[in-house]
């Protein structure tokens, strides 16, 4: 499953605007203006995921912003423990780590690397903020669902580079 999480600003105070998940068969986002509350939404993301048999998560700078962010705003919610749980139990692919181990330590954002592999890309974080902030919600579940599908790309791509056979990785 393909996990993102867009938020108004980059540390642990952020508010969380969506939660998105992307399998092979849907895409699935959880949106702030369609719940009372910041802890509705990740209690109802959580129940959902916790539904879900799916053990590996991918994602972009989901081990340092994503997930971090998510355990931390989900403490005090009654299903943290199994959430928690799952998590430490998923194999986890977090393709800003990687790119950044094949790309020899420089650290490059998203669109970057969608721009370098030539996929359409996201649309920028700021560019988000600011859809969300003129409430054109639907603008932005395109634009957060665009970026589900571009990580989502993006990995098959990477994957694709993987020789099994010769046991060369990138």
């Amino acid at each position: 499953m393909i996990l993102t999480v867009q938020t108004d600003r980059f540390s642990e105070n952020a508010k969380i605007l969506a939660i998105g998940i992307k399998t092979y068969s849907s895409i699935k986002t959880w949106n702030s203006w369609e719940y009372a509350s910041e802890e509705e939404m990740l209690s109802d993301f959580i129940n959902y995921f916790l539904s879900k048999d799916d053990k590996i998560i991918i994602g972009f700078n989901v081990m340092k912003f994503d997930i971090p962010l998510l355990l931390l705003k989900s403490v005090n919610l009654q299903t943290f423990s199994g959430f928690f749980k799952k998590i430490n139990f998923s194999n986890i692919v977090d393709l800003f780590m990687i790119l950044t181990f094949t790309e020899k330590g420089e650290i490059k954002g998203l669109n970057c690397y969608l721009e370098k592999y030539k996929i359409p890309s996201a649309v920028s974080d700021r560019e988000m903020l600011k859809l969300y902030e003129r409430k054109e919600y639907r603008k932005f579940e395109d634009a957060f669902e665009r970026k589900l599908q571009s990580i989502d790309e993006l990995f098959l791509r990477l994957w694709k580079k993987v020789k099994v056979d010769d046991r060369d990785v990138f």
